[in-house]
């Protein structure tokens, strides 16, 4: 008995050693943040009051680094499943992500293959994150890469674990959101193009586009961009004009 409750103690002392390390980490964290100058994040805001993702001091040396948002947004989401949601798996991934940013360490998204997501949601979650590393190698908004960056690695993650989309609803919004903010008209451009895409051989925009062509929407509206114009093109045939009409 002796033999067996030693065993015991020895493989309770591992566990503890091991669910403590990430714990050490975002406690860490906790100091070093708070010991850190105040780096704003981002808020909701209506389209029109968006800053432009280019133009005049978009890029300049005057920007924060990616690496500090992401340290920031990553310990965020730590703190998040580790506090609320009791979720201490992700709470570890949150923390090793946040701590690598920290150091000035790379940091890539989630691969989607690399969970176990619904089979119907591979291909949104595979568009998504080749348009996120479209735009984090453009390097241009780091508020906003940081944003979307993180927002996906959850949206990613919580679709792994969902019963239904309210589960990561939240995460899909905030990313769609930040990569609106970094496809908006930028300040002096003759043009801006935007890619829409539809539904096999109909005019129904996917969700994605849905969410773009509202966004487009909401941003003429403002009373500053009333003089900009629309120009509308697809392939010279049955769908694409319908598409055009759509």
């Amino acid at each position: 008995m002796k033999s067996i409750s030693k065993t015991c103690v020895l493989t309770a002392a591992l566990i503890l050693g091991a669910c403590s390390h990430y714990s050490d980490d975002l406690a860490s964290l906790d100091k070093s943040m708070k010991a850190k100058p105040g780096i704003p994040t981002m808020t909701a805001a209506a389209p029109q009051d968006i800053a432009p993702a280019a133009g005049p001091g978009a890029g300049s040396s005057m920007e924060v680094p990616l690496d500090e948002y992401l340290a920031r947004e990553y310990y965020a989401l730590a703190k998040s499943e580790n506090d609320q949601a009791y979720d201490y798996k992700a709470a570890k991934q949150y923390t090793q992500k946040a701590v690598m940013a920290s150091k000035g360490e790379a940091v890539p998204p989630f691969r989607v293959e690399s969970y176990d997501v619904p089979e119907k949601m591979v291909p949104e979650l595979n568009t998504a994150r080749g348009q996120l590393i479209s735009a984090l190698q453009q390097g241009i908004n780091t508020e906003a890469l940081a944003k979307a960056q993180t927002s996906f690695d959850c949206w990613v993650e919580r679709a792994e674990e969902a019963s239904d989309e309210t589960h990561y609803a939240e995460c899909k919004g905030a990313f769609e959101q930040a990569m609106a903010t970094l496809t908006a008209p930028a300040a002096g451009e003759a043009s801006t193009v935007y890619q829409l895409s539809f539904l096999q051989t109909s005019s129904v925009p996917d969700e994605a586009s849905k969410k773009r062509i509202q966004y487009i929407a909401e941003y003429l509206k403002a009373p500053q961009n009333t003089a900009l114009t629309v120009a509308l093109s697809a392939p010279a045939d049955q769908v694409g004009a319908a598409r055009l009409n759509a």
